[in-house]
């Protein structure tokens, strides 16, 4: 319910990333983020990428 209310324009999951399209993206820390264990270790995660040019 909270997904529709926010009015995103599609539902993206992680079983969905194309790992090949974004080839600098490592599965295994992808993986380790989503299963939170940051938060349990009291830890920050900056995502950081380059700037698209528009």
């Amino acid at each position: 319910m909270l997904t529709r209310l926010a009015g995103l324009p599609a539902i993206k999951m992680l079983e969905d990333f194309d790992y090949e399209f974004a080839q600098g993206v490592k599965r295994s820390q992808i993986e380790e983020l989503a299963g939170l264990g940051f938060v349990e270790r009291n830890e920050n995660v900056v995502p950081l990428s380059p700037r698209m040019p528009r």
